[in-house]
């Protein structure tokens, strides 16, 4: 038992009168013998009467955390070590951690984690990347020339898409970013349109918006029938370079179906009206005559000058001797019946627009 006489808390009963006797006596025998002094002489103490038996009392509950004011009155024991302090240690630190009042509880600084510190940076490095990429604020108008074919109708992604397949842009993603950013993605143009290669999103979108400007053309209108003396004159009105005798003066491309004697162009001129740009050479004017006689000549139905033994070339013949006698429209179909006729009965033909031709009188009287 400990000698400071600790009560257990569920239950424990107090010494009996004759029992804390019995201990002071053996603590003073112990402390005489130690000291060597002679006991006294004493009486043989008459018996104590029987003690009453104890009345079971009610533990007493000891409050937490509270120390006594002083420490209990009971002797210890000889031979028993104080732990610490001197015997009038006081009684909280006889007692121990437990009569010692806890310090109060002072939450924990929360420290913040290095990532969360880092995160803020990230987002403003992300945003400031992808706002890089969609305005490119370093990239120029591109470089070198592209063709571009944009459908009817197409959308803002499929023409970034096409852009991106011409190498035109980096991007169809960013393309129609940039596109939705500045509003004009219904502005967007079909066509065929010439850009740069490597241009800005922005660049790309100004040029497929803004409507392309209206060249500088001239007109030049040929009557039909007109041999090339007089077209030279016409020619000669207008800025353009070079000489049209001189572009005129070589044999005619194989496919007109011209024979081997043909060595000009004469009559494959097609008679129309053309517009050029200022100062365009006179060959861009003859490329375009022999052109529209292309088209114009393929829809002629030959099977009647076929069935007569006729030529493309006679056929052409016949035309331009038609269209130099006719005043009118309604002439020409009589003008040409006469022609086959006198060919069929092998007839001069009689018709002044072969003698001026060979003579090149166009003007003075036969």
């Amino acid at each position: 038992m400990s000698p400071f006489g600790r009560k257990d808390d569920s239950q424990q009963t107090r010494r009996s009168a004759e029992e804390r006797e019995r201990a002071r006596l053996e603590r003073e025998e112990r402390r005489r013998q130690r000291t060597g002094e002679m006991p006294a002489v004493q009486a043989t103490p008459p018996e104590p009467p029987p003690a009453p038996e104890p009345v079971p009392a009610e533990p007493e509950r000891e409050p937490e955390h509270v120390a006594p004011a002083t420490a209990t009155a009971v002797e210890e024991p000889l031979g028993v070590r104080r732990v610490g302090g001197s015997p009038n240690m006081s009684a909280a630190g006889a007692l121990g951690p437990r009569a010692i009042p806890p310090k109060p509880h002072k939450p924990a600084r929360r420290r913040r984690r290095p990532f969360v510190r880092v995160i803020p940076v990230i987002l403003v490095l992300a945003v400031a990347a992808f706002a890089y990429a969609v305005f490119q604020p370093f990239k120029g108008g591109g470089h070198g020339t592209v063709s571009v074919d944009i459908p009817q109708g197409a959308s803002a992604k499929q023409i970034g898409t096409i852009l991106e397949h011409k190498g035109v842009i980096d991007s169809s993603f960013f393309f129609g970013i940039r596109a939705r950013l500045s509003g004009k993605r219904s502005e967007l143009r079909s066509g065929h349109i010439t850009l740069r290669k490597d241009m800005s999103y922005g660049s790309a979108i100004d040029a497929l918006t803004t409507a392309p400007a209206i060249p500088k053309t001239v007109k030049l209108t040929i009557p039909e029938g007109r041999s090339r003396q007089e077209i030279v004159p016409l020619v000669k009105q207008l800025d353009l370079s070079g000489s049209y005798m001189a572009a005129t003066n070589r044999r005619p491309p194989k496919d007109l179906g011209a024979p081997r004697s043909a060595r000009t162009l004469e009559g494959y001129l097609f008679p129309a009206t053309y517009q050029l740009k200022p100062g365009a050479p006179v060959s861009a004017l003859v490329k375009q005559q022999l052109a529209a006689y292309r088209d114009a000549f393929g829809k002629v139905d030959l099977r009647y000058a076929k069935r007569k033994n006729l030529t493309r070339y006679d056929v052409l013949i016949i035309a331009s001797m038609v269209e130099r006698e006719a005043q009118l429209a309604r002439d020409r179909p009589l003008i040409a019946a006469v022609i086959y006729n006198r060919l069929h009965r092998h007839m001069p033909l009689g018709i002044d627009a072969t003698l001026r031709y060979a003579l090149y009188n166009w003007t003075r009287p036969l």
